[in-house]
């Protein structure tokens, strides 16, 4: 509205400043940037007050994350005290502080000399202590889905399997209840057959039943991801040494874009057959339950899922045993 002009006009000269701005004199602007949102808070009630809350964490955020910003998350944390005190500020809290979260997270993994297990394990206790704050937030299912991923990349199957059952339960509405039902498939689906059928990118029929009786590799990747880039060269030497045997590659491309994965995939010639899923949070990407690229299954001849989630080092002596 023409009421909030002056505060937009002043946003937008921030802005331009920021394009040109040395780093001293960027975090002295993101500091103006704030102090601007933060009057537009004052002036605005009910909804309008709400998103201007929620830009001012975005804004800082950001701001932290991408170096801009030093003086950020002390920024945020005194926002945040504030709003604690603020009855009509409630419902904005809990996303409030789900930002200070990641950024206390971000910032501490960039300090020199960070002691990784050190600051993953305060980041988890962060995030616990937030979902107990906040157990009926529609952040709280992000916060559980970070937990989640978290047990599953240090090898605690069963404690990630309880986080993802617990958005479906706890949230069954929510956006990240299909993706956090397949997740917890994904986890339960070794010595399971796994139900996935389609058309490849080039147009042939694609189906798991009709390859039984062959060992098959499941690589689902994007052209965004160079570390999946990585495997398919690793996955092409294996093509060729086990060449005699019964191994397949099935490649499914996560790609927004059917186009895009068309394209990179002549370009890295690809010879095995490639579905597609229009992104991680395509239906396919949710029935498959993958929340992170790559992610790789190994099947063995009569169908079963013998890895769900096997890392391109593992995978050579992982088909050496299914191949003799």
């Amino acid at each position: 509205s023409e009421d909030l002009r002056e505060w937009i006009d002043r946003l937008e000269e921030i802005d331009e400043q920021l394009l040109k701005a040395s780093a001293t004199k960027a975090n002295t602007l993101q500091a103006k940037r704030a102090d601007v949102i933060e009057e537009l808070i004052a002036e605005t009630k009910g909804e309008n007050r709400s998103i201007w809350i929620r830009q001012f964490a975005d804004t800082v955020g950001a701001a932290v994350q991408t170096g801009s910003y030093p003086d950020g998350p002390k920024r945020l944390a005194s926002f945040y005290d504030r709003l604690t005190g603020d009855a009509d500020a409630k419902g904005d809290l809990a996303y409030v502080k789900y930002q200070i979260i990641s950024v206390d997270y971000s910032t501490a993994l960039q300090r020199s000399g960070v002691d990784y297990p050190t600051v993953q394990a305060a980041h988890q206790k962060s995030l616990e202590k937030f979902i107990d704050d906040f157990p009926t937030s529609s952040d709280t299912t992000d916060a559980m889905m970070q937990l989640g991923l978290t047990e599953e990349f240090a090898g605690k199957t069963q404690e990630a399997f309880a986080w993802y059952r617990r958005v479906t339960t706890d949230f069954p509405k929510s956006d990240q209840a299909a993706k956090a039902a397949g997740a917890a498939r994904r986890l339960a689906i070794v010595g399971k057959t796994l139900p996935l059928n389609g058309k490849s990118l080039s147009g042939q029929d694609v189906s798991l039943a009709q390859l039984r009786g062959q060992v098959v590799v499941i690589h689902s990747w994007a052209t965004w991801c160079d570390l999946c880039k990585q495997d398919i060269e690793t996955l092409k030497k294996l093509q060729v040494k086990y060449a005699r045997k019964k191994l397949v590659f099935v490649g499914v491309n996560f790609d927004e874009s059917a186009e895009t994965a068309r394209e990179t995939t002549t370009q890295l010639r690809l010879k095995w057959p490639q579905l597609h899923g229009a992104g991680l949070d395509s239906p396919l990407a949710n029935e498959l339950g993958i929340l992170t690229l790559p992610t790789m299954f190994v099947i063995n001849s009569a169908g079963e899922v013998v890895r769900q989630s096997v890392h391109i080092s593992e995978l050579d002596i992982e088909l050496g045993k299914l191949l003799r």
